[in-house]
């Protein structure tokens, strides 16, 4: 955890880490401190991605560490589907309507109790940042990336979770493995204006 995470869970008298146990099955969510971050970037990526924008995230927030497993989500649905059919794997295939029923599920349950959603694409970005300015949670170094992610050149199919390094927060594959689902739509401008995310 780093330290900006540590001091907002004492100044607020909350957990920095939440572990649960449902069906057998655990769920461990970490603190994501508010901040402020440019998102998107100034040079390089796709023209949706400029110009860098300043983004304000004015509330904490839990983060589940790690993509959401196969055993995690069928703790929900033992009978769903999945493209991935080994538990610390990622769920794969799962539709959008699906992921918002999963976390309804979640915040449910006796263990949690309490609002469970898909972050925005701002709050997963800033998690996933974790503090960096660079292009990835470490920095700028591209050899680096295979320490913390998997993507074409060290893996050529899904892989199980938690596996490489995490990111300052705490959270594991943030780069490359499955796709995440965010909760706002996509908009092509979205990085021409300045916004906060309460």
């Amino acid at each position: 955890a780093s330290l900006q995470q540590k001091a907002w869970a004492a100044s607020l008298g909350i957990p920095l880490e939440k572990k649960v146990t449902i069906s057998g099955v655990i769920f461990e969510f970490v603190l994501i401190p508010p901040g402020i971050f440019k998102m998107g970037t100034e040079e390089g990526g796709d023209s949706d991605e400029t110009p860098a924008r300043e983004i304000t995230i004015s509330k904490p927030y839990y983060l589940l560490k790690n993509e959401v497993t196969n055993a995690q989500y069928h703790a929900y649905n033992a009978s769903e589907a999945s493209f991935s059919s080994d538990p610390e794997e990622p769920v794969l295939g799962i539709v959008y309507t699906k992921a918002l029923n999963f976390c309804k599920f979640l915040g449910d349950d006796a263990a949690i109790k309490s609002t469970v959603r898909i972050p925005t694409e701002a709050e997963w970005e800033f998690a996933c940042r974790a503090g960096s300015a660079g292009d990835y949670c470490f920095g700028n170094k591209l050899p680096e990336l295979s320490e913390y992610g998997y993507f074409k050149d060290n893996a050529g199919s899904i892989k199980k979770v938690m596996k490489l390094k995490p990111n300052a927060y705490g959270l594991y594959d943030m780069h490359g493995n499955a796709y995440e689902w965010c909760k706002d739509y996509y908009e092509k401008k979205a990085y021409s204006e300045t916004k906060a995310i309460d």
